[in-house]
Formats: C-alpha cells, structure tokens, sequence
C-alpha cells in the first residue's frame, strides 16, 4: 500500500485529518493504524509526522461521468 505524509499543525484532531484525507471521519483507525507510536488523544500537538495510507477506491464505485472525457 502506498503512503503519503502529513505533518500536524496545531489543534487538530484524527478525525479532522482523516476527513481531510479521506472526506471520512469514520476512517480514524486507518491513520491511527499505520501510526502506532502518535498518541490517541482528542487534540494533537503541532509538528507530528503522521503517514497517511492511500486508499484506492474501487473503479466500479467511481462516477465516471463526472471524469474529463481522456479519464473515461
């Protein structure tokens, strides 16, 4: 599974950043997951390094009409 990074800032919280990764706050324990040394606490301090799996979704449930004709 590929990953990416995110770097904290002030404030936030796993499910502000799995939404803003995911559009789901359901996904917190995908992030919590693929970081088992960051703390679960409501609000994480600035400046942690989290790694951020990228999920790839299934082409059946993607609206190709929405897609520029050379993505169809």
């Amino acid at each position: 599974m590929a990953n990416t990074v995110y770097v904290t800032s002030g404030g936030e919280s796993w499910g502000m950043i799995s939404y803003l990764a995911y559009g789901d706050e359901g996904l917190i324990s995908t992030l919590t997951d693929a970081n088992p040394t960051v703390a679960i606490t409501a609000v994480l301090p600035a400046g942690i390094t989290l790694i951020v799996p990228i999920l790839v979704t299934p082409e059946s449930t993607i609206n190709t009409s929405l897609l520029p004709p050379w993505k169809r």
